[in-house]
């Protein structure tokens, strides 16, 4: 593992994830200041024209799953943006704009743990079905899940589908003390739109 290397670049993107996060916290404030909304209404408000980078910056460094608040997850619906997770030891979780559940296989090790392909309206593929073949041939959709072999994460996702990703943490980022070693998930959100473009 390339320890000192991981540790620097993952403290750089979660100094600037909290600074994102400290900004969005900020607007929120001032708009329930001038407004008088409530919190959800704040919320959405807030957030009306938030990127998928910002998004990720506001669940990274989260405890192991990154339990997405009620009014995350309507966000993350308004907006299209699809959160993937590991959950247990061979599920993989998928929020927002789709829900759905897939499965892998935590006793592989050396390679990826499980390959999930989604069709262009965001549904999870059969293994067994023409297109997830086809899918997997052309490499579109295609989400590849290891489980406890790299980076010594115990979840990574790999994929061509454009994303973008968060760490969570075992304990939760403490700035002070965490490094890659504290991590435990390097997850994704991606927009539930390009899926449709990359099935073309």
């Amino acid at each position: 593992m390339q320890g000192g290397m991981n540790m620097a670049t993952t403290n750089k993107k979660s100094d600037i994830y909290n600074d994102e996060l400290k900004q969005v916290r900020a607007e929120l404030t001032a708009l329930k200041k001038r407004f008088g909304l409530d919190k959800q209404e704040a919320f959405l408000k807030a957030n009306e024209n938030i990127t998928l980078k910002k998004f990720a910056a506001m669940l990274n460094g989260r405890d192991c799953q990154p339990n997405l608040t009620a009014n995350e997850l309507l966000l993350a619906k308004q907006k299209g943006f699809v959160v993937v997770y590991g959950d247990s030891d061979d599920r993989v979780e998928f929020e927002g704009a789709i829900r759905a559940e897939g499965h892998t296989n935590p006793l592989v090790k050396d390679r990826p743990a499980g390959t999930l392909v989604l069709s262009k309206d965001g549904d999870l593929l059969d293994e067994d079905s023409k297109l997830y073949a086809e899918y997997i041939r052309e490499n579109r959709n295609v989400i590849n899940v290891f489980y406890c072999c790299k980076d010594g994460l115990n979840w990574v996702f790999e994929s061509d589908i454009p994303h973008e990703t968060f760490l969570t943490y075992d304990g939760g980022y403490d700035e002070d003390f965490a490094d890659i070693d504290d991590g435990f998930a390097r997850c994704m959100v991606f927009e539930k739109s390009v899926l449709k473009q990359m099935a073309k």
